[in-house]
């Protein structure tokens, strides 16, 4: 793994606070695995395999002896830059931009752009609040953006092979349907919220309403009967998550040596599916 990162940090006139950052990821992940089993030893205390390879049973030549292999490599890569700007300390500003690769899609989409931006105002901060016994400190935020999922191995694109046995004759066999067009599974968020402090702050609260919707979803699709496989690896539409999280935490007790601080938490999500793959049936 390779990792490299710039940041530079000004002001300007005392207020005008900024931060840049830009940024490299290179990582690289080899696996190789080897593993054995038998079965129906003489007993149970077995340090080495070496058993048969095959028993009759019933008359049928039966294998006792399993072996496996796996070899696998992948490459992602990442571009990234984000800009922090905030005035003064009440209004705050920030947007990035990444750029990820991933070496298990195909090369038309093995590149994928994901942005966002985000706001906030600090209202207590303005020159027109008063300080309240109630109300000590009141923000309000906002986010939108996107961020991205290669959950896939290099066998969903390109297909894999696996040994087959037929008799006492081996060789290999296609293990999955290759999906050429995979592409990044994206998840588009939009967030709203309210953060309060009350009571000088022993007591915060916490009101964020969000709608995430996941595009070109990787999972598996189901295939007709027919097929010599149950399912295939694809972009599998839109599902939406949207809904509202509440948080109140407060300081029951602030004590020199003693302190009890309550927290409590309330999330109401409504899942819906916008949108699924077509199946050929109107």
């Amino acid at each position: 793994m390779i990792d490299q990162l710039l940041q530079y940090d000004f002001s300007l006139n005392e207020k005008h606070n900024f931060t840049a950052l830009a940024g490299f990821n290179f990582t690289r992940t080899f696996i190789n695995s080897q593993s054995s089993s038998s079965s129906r030893g003489n007993n149970d205390y077995v340090f080495t395999i070496n058993e048969p390879a095959t028993i009759v049973l019933n008359g049928v030549v039966t294998p006792i002896i399993t072996t496996s292999t796996n070899i696998s490599e992948s490459r992602s890569a990442s571009y990234f830059g984000q800009v922090n700007y905030d005035y003064d300390s009440k209004y705050l500003l920030s947007g990035s931009l990444r750029y990820d690769g991933f070496s298990n899609f195909a090369p038309e989409n093995k590149y994928a752009y994901f942005p966002s931006i985000s706001a906030g105002w600090n209202i207590h901060k303005e020159s027109f609040w008063k300080f309240s016994p109630t109300i000590s400190s009141l923000k309000l935020r906002g986010s939108w953006g996107k961020a991205g999922l290669n959950d896939i191995s290099i066998a969903s694109t390109y297909g894999g092979y696996g040994v087959a046995s037929y008799a006492l004759a081996s060789g290999i066999q296609r293990s999955n349907i290759p999906n050429p067009n995979l592409r990044w599974e994206s998840t588009e968020t939009l967030d709203l919220a309210i953060e309060a402090g009350l009571f000088d702050e022993r007591v915060n609260l916490v009101i964020d309403f969000y709608d995430k919707q996941t595009k070109d979803r990787l999972a598996g699709k189901p295939l007709p009967s027919e097929s010599p496989f149950s399912s295939m690896t694809y972009n599998n539409g839109t599902l939406q998550n949207k809904g509202v999280e509440i948080e109140i935490g407060a300081h029951i007790i602030k004590a020199k040596d003693f302190n009890w601080r309550t927290n409590f938490a309330f999330a109401l999500n409504n899942q819906k599916i916008l949108k699924l793959p077509d199946n050929g049936r109107l």
